[in-house]
């Protein structure tokens, strides 16, 4: 007999249980919840009750007999023809020397080097893309670092390069940089070629200069706004689409990095993430610390966001600069929507079809899944220039839920369960089933926690995004 996996969930107001053979959230009464409660520790329906469910097509046996991404068997045919983002590494080093950075040594798995792309690597890759991607609806090509604008001639090669050689279809270029280094050639060149452009900036002076400091100590937090400000008025247009990185740490100061967003006139909303220190590989634990001033900031400040969503209070800019922070929860309530069934293979979400969605090229040449993995971490490495896509590899961290398969095939959480294998804390070590466990308990309070905030939404008269038509 087949497993039947729910979850109950219980907000102050109301009793729910989420059912995983039809991916869906029912609320439920008193009498319902105390025998659903049994169902959920025994896998088992009671013969003769909780009917009205059973009629709707809820509390099946799971069908799920195979833990597979559904797109594995064309997994030769995407990266042979549908590649989409190629990111190249175009240099490892950077002119500032930020307390959190990735290669900052801070983080055991990288750190900074001399390292730089040279032009025929770089040609090489976009040739190997182009000719890769004939099948895509359109091209992405991205500069990644260290700080990319350190090598801003070979980019303005590189984008010579492709252009040349992509024939009619559309191309978007994308970068993210520190914003020290835009000079006017600079500038110039980015509204140009229309670049989506991110920049990271971390609030007010104090708060941006205390992690993001140029070599000698001297904070960044001035020359950017002079920056900013020369490229808006270069060009407006464009610069009204500039995305903004806000990264939060222990020494971040919350309420006043939110006021400098909704008050200096160079931001708008919907032009800001929001992003906490990445805990994965840390050293120093204290620098992804939430204080605890932090945290009551942010919550009333998302309640208030929350409010105007429900039209409880009118929108504010701060309001709207948090709108971004409801997006799993629109996900979701859309997913729990679509009621679908369960099919006989599935795995969880998170991982990218590697090279499909995108394709990272180290400054050697090597591929790796995306820039957030380690390219000193040698699992994670998908080919190179010299030898080509290694499937074997991409087959394999598509698919690394099948180490622990029967740990799946039994968890209520696996249809709304995603994480990739750059959040887990590996530090260039082979992966290991525990190393996995371990995410899955993160991934389980994660989903726990969005059901029971989607949960209340609803009760206070949440409908998905019609609540949000306020905004552009």
């Amino acid at each position: 007999m087949g497993k039947v996996l729910i979850k109950c969930i219980q907000t102050p107001m109301q009793k729910y249980f989420y059912d995983r053979s039809l991916d869906s959230v029912v609320m439920v009464n008193d009498e319902e919840y105390q025998i659903l409660k049994t169902v959920e520790k025994t896998k088992l329906v009671p013969d003769g009750v909780l009917r009205r469910f059973v009629k709707s097509g809820l509390l099946r046996e799971t069908a799920i007999e195979e833990i597979e991404h559904p797109e594995t068997e064309n997994l030769h045919l995407l990266a042979e023809h549908y590649m989409g983002n190629l990111i190249l590494q175009v240099t490892q080093q950077c002119n500032l020397r930020c307390k959190y950075c990735a290669y900052s040594g801070n983080y055991y798995n990288r750190s900074h080097t001399s390292n730089r792309m040279d032009f025929e690597t770089a040609k090489k890759a976009i040739d190997f893309y182009l000719k890769r991607s004939e099948k895509a609806d359109q091209l992405a090509l991205s500069f990644y670092g260290g700080e990319p604008l350190l090598e801003f001639e070979l980019i303005k090669k590189c984008v010579s390069y492709i252009l040349q050689r992509k024939g009619d279809k559309k191309i978007l270029f994308t970068m993210t940089t520190n914003g020290t280094l835009m000079t006017e050639d600079v500038i110039e060149f980015l509204v140009k070629y229309e670049f989506n452009l991110m920049i990271s900036l971390d609030g007010d002076k104090k708060s941006h200069d205390i992690n993001r400091r140029f070599k000698t100590g001297k904070g960044s937090f001035d020359i950017i706004l002079e920056n900013l400000s020369r490229l808006k008025a270069y060009n407006e247009e464009y610069y009204s689409k500039v995305l903004f990185n806000c990264v939060i740490s222990s020494s971040s100061d919350l309420e006043n990095i939110y006021r400098f967003y909704s008050e200096e006139e160079l931001f708008e909303a919907g032009t800001v993430n929001f992003n906490y220190v990445n805990p994965v590989g840390l050293k120093d634990e204290t620098l992804s610390r939430i204080t605890q001033k932090n945290f009551r900031v942010h919550r009333l400040a998302y309640i208030k966001m929350i409010l105007s969503v429900l039209e409880k209070r009118k929108w504010d800019a701060q309001s709207r600069l948090l709108r971004r922070e409801l997006q799993d929860i629109e996900l979701l309530y859309e997913q729990l929507h679509s009621h679908v069934a369960e099919g006989k293979k599935t795995h969880h979400g998170g991982p990218c079809i590697p090279a499909v969605r995108r394709l990272f090229v180290d400054t050697k040449g090597e591929f790796f899944p995306c820039e957030r993995v380690s390219e000193e971490d040698s699992e994670m490495c998908i080919g190179s220039l010299d030898s080509g896509f290694d499937f074997d590899k991409m087959s394999f961290l598509l698919n690394h839920g099948k180490m622990i398969k029967e740990k799946c095939l039994g968890c209520w959480n696996l249809r709304m369960c995603a994480y990739c294998l750059a959040q887990i804390p590996k530090d260039n070590q082979i992966l290991t089933e525990n190393m996995l466990l371990q995410q899955c308990e993160n991934s389980k309070e994660s989903t726990l926690l969005l059901l029971y905030k989607l949960c209340i939404l609803v009760e206070f008269g949440y409908k998905g995004n019609e609540n949000l038509q306020v905004l552009k």
